[in-house]
């Protein structure tokens, strides 16, 4: 029997992919549409602006009430309405809970390569590569860094394009695994104040991550998605203080690793929020 997990995955993906059908064969009937709605349009304007001695042909008489409504009914039913897609829900909403998703699943991956197993260490590679592939091919640095000039301070921001410098010079050994995971965790730092602060009502009150994600969430569903993040935070803020304890690297505190969820976590926190008026 296929794992409860991957069948929630399979009908998904199946969601998807059927979207794309529909849409695809939507689009291939666009140009019919387009015909049919020149054609309705000057149905309209000749009728609208009909000489005065058409009075003396009465409508009934040529039937036209009985075909104009037969007419309307075929379209009606041969093309139904799409849904009224709202653009930030899909842009933001389900990205999010997407991304916010693909994080457990990757570091669910990475900790094969805690194993003492080959062919588990080389498919968590594999693995996480690909999906950090994917990331860059998404431009996520960019994208988060777009959310971050909305929603966050000028001191949070700088935080995050020191951490990424930091990070890619850790690749090269520029500077230590602990420099960039300091750099890393100080944007964590800075967007929790950040976010604290917006939600605050006085300037001194107690602010808890579930209070905020209540007030500045754009509704009930991304207020519940929000306060799942978290626990990632902590988690994330746990393997990044692992490394400036000079740990030796396992999968939950592996630099590579907690960028690429650290990048995942505030796109999608920041996709949940309310939009700046």
């Amino acid at each position: 029997m296929e794992p409860e997990e991957l069948k929630n995955l399979h009908q998904k993906e199946q969601h998807y992919r059927e979207w794309l059908r529909r849409f695809s064969k939507a689009k291939d009937i666009v140009p019919y549409v387009q015909k049919d709605l020149e054609i309705t349009c000057w149905e309209i304007e000749a009728l609208e602006n009909r000489p005065t001695v058409a009075g003396e042909i009465p409508s009934g008489a040529t039937n036209l009430p009985y075909y104009t409504e037969q007419d309307y009914k075929v379209t009606q039913s041969a093309l139904p309405l799409m849904p009224e897609y709202n653009p930030t829900v899909i842009a933001g909403t389900a990205s999010s809970a997407n991304v916010s998703g693909a994080m457990f699943i990757y570091n669910h991956i990475a900790q094969y390569a805690d194993f003492k197993d080959v062919e588990a260490i080389r498919f968590s590679n594999e693995q996480t590569k690909r999906y950090r592939d994917i990331q860059t091919q998404q431009e996520r640095p960019k994208q988060v860094q777009s959310l971050m000039q909305v929603y966050c301070g000028a001191q949070t921001l700088q935080r995050f394009d020191t951490a990424t410098q930091t990070y890619l010079s850790s690749k090269s050994g520029a500077v230590t695994r602990m420099d960039a995971a300091n750099a890393i965790r100080n944007v964590l730092d800075g967007l929790k104040g950040d976010l604290f602060e917006k939600a605050r009502t006085t300037p001194n009150e107690n602010m808890t991550w579930i209070t905020m994600s209540n007030r500045l969430a754009r509704g009930s569903q991304e207020s519940e998605l929000l306060a799942r993040n978290d626990a990632i935070r902590t988690s994330l803020y746990s393997g990044l203080s692992e490394i400036l304890k000079n740990r030796d690297p396992g999968s939950t505190n592996n630099l590579d690793n907690l960028w690429t969820q650290v990048l995942d976590f505030i796109y999608s926190v920041l996709n949940l929020l309310k939009p700046v008026s």
